[in-house]
């Protein structure tokens, strides 16, 4: 139960959408170990131009780093077609020929019936607390993140593996985020050893233990409030795409804008589950609030 501690309630904040959770020392270099950063093995993926600085005046070239097969505006042909267009990317591609069945708390089978729901936009400890709130004090709600629970999620279900088999590593990602989402579990990340995405061998042992729940629905909320570069925004592609979408409040947006920000072009901030697809990747569904 260690590598759950990161759910103890004692860091929760009670009902405050406008800010994270205070984060200790400890929490801290927890949070530096287990998600990527410069040193991590993905670092290629998402190299970023931080001291060029462009206006619509002068829009980029697709950026290097969003995903081969990733459309600004999809038409229905390349929606549904096996074939895409791929543009040119850096990004290294992964394949992951073992058959794994996610656990039953973040498997999405029917859009009715979603086994989580988890807004995007706001701390996941945060909506933890509310649901609970709302289930204890006012007697309505399913008092879970998980609706299946039908009660706050404890420290066993957040520590229960993401799949079966387990993996140290999973690749998300979703039709209108232009980024892979890479996250690998605290244990493997101290004990990778240099490997990348994609490599043959990237498994479980030695001390290398498979993504938990709460690795997985942490890691993509974090990921996703990663701010965005001048060269994601001002672009051939991107026009203003943006300016008909929907964005988090004005106080937040204010800060700038985050990747969870393109999921509001369709306001679907809602996370209702992950699935499996052929490469061995797991696609994020959403639906709108």
């Amino acid at each position: 139960m260690k590598r759950s501690a990161s759910a103890d309630k004692s860091h929760w904040p009670r009902a405050n959408f406008d800010r994270e959770p205070h984060r200790s020392r400890e929490r801290g270099q927890l949070d530096r170990m287990a998600w990527p950063h410069q040193s991590s093995p993905y670092s290629s993926n998402n190299r970023l131009l931080e001291n060029n600085v462009y206006s619509p005046e002068d829009r980029v070239r697709r950026p290097r780093d969003w995903r081969a097969d990733y459309s600004v505006k999809p038409n229905l042909l390349t929606r549904f077609s096996s074939t895409r267009h791929r543009y040119p990317s850096d990004v290294i591609e992964m394949n992951d020929p073992v058959k794994r069945v996610p656990t039953t708390l973040l498997h999405r089978i029917s859009s009715s019936r979603p086994p989580m729901l988890i807004d995007l936009r706001f701390p996941i400890q945060t909506q933890i607390q509310l649901h609970a709130d709302q289930r204890n004090h006012f007697g309505f709600g399913s008092g879970s993140i998980f609706p299946y629970l039908g009660r706050p999620p404890s420290r066993i279900d957040l520590a229960q593996m993401a799949c079966e088999p387990p993996s140290p590593h999973m690749r998300f990602y979703h039709p209108k985020l232009p980024w892979y989402i890479d996250i690998m579990s605290a244990s493997a990340v101290q004990s990778r050893g240099g490997a990348v995405p994609g490599t043959p061998g990237l498994g479980v042992g030695f001390g290398v233990l498979g993504l938990t729940v709460w690795e997985v629905i942490e890691g993509v909320w974090r990921e996703l409030q990663r701010p965005i570069t001048s060269r994601d925004f001002y672009n051939e592609e991107m026009g203003t795409i943006m300016s008909g979408g929907r964005t988090r409040s004005s106080r937040e947006i204010s800060k700038g804008v985050r990747r969870v920000d393109w999921l509001g072009i369709d306001g679907e901030w809602v996370w209702t589950g992950i699935v499996r697809k052929s490469s061995g990747m797991w696609e994020i569904k959403t639906r709108k609030v």
